[in-house]
């Protein structure tokens, strides 16, 4: 299952495209047959651009499909499919994310800890001009 970080015309939330990543990185530890990857989805637009146009927080998951948009083999029409592990990867996100109370916010202050941390730390390597 794809974590998609936006699609042809847009990206989605940082903050909220972290999190759900986060969940999902969680879940890959635990879980030897969690599959996922964090993708720009560059071909088409879909709804969280729509959603995100008009000032709403979003992000988006999908299903690789294999024959996309009904095209099979040899130019012959051909169904859909979905491979059972991918969706069974992503209904184990979704109940995971629904159950974490930490939620976007919590994700980007752990984050910017960590930033801060290796600031203090190898920050002497950077070289800053004032």
């Amino acid at each position: 299952m794809v974590v998609r970080v936006g699609d042809k015309v847009r990206t989605y939330d940082p903050s909220l495209t972290g999190f759900v990543s986060g969940v999902a990185e969680g879940l890959a530890r635990r879980d030897r047959r969690f599959r996922h990857v964090r993708q720009l989805m560059s071909g088409g637009v879909c709804e969280s651009t729509a959603y995100a146009l008009f000032g709403y927080i979003a992000a988006g998951l999908c299903l690789p499909l294999g024959n996309y948009h009904n095209q099979g083999p040899r130019g012959r029409i051909a169904p859909e499919q979905v491979d059972t592990g991918d969706f069974d990867s992503l209904v184990k996100l979704l109940v995971a994310v629904a159950a974490d109370t930490g939620g976007p916010a919590a994700a980007d202050r752990t984050l910017k800890r960590r930033l801060d941390g290796l600031l203090r730390t190898r920050g002497k390597y950077l070289r800053m001009k004032r």
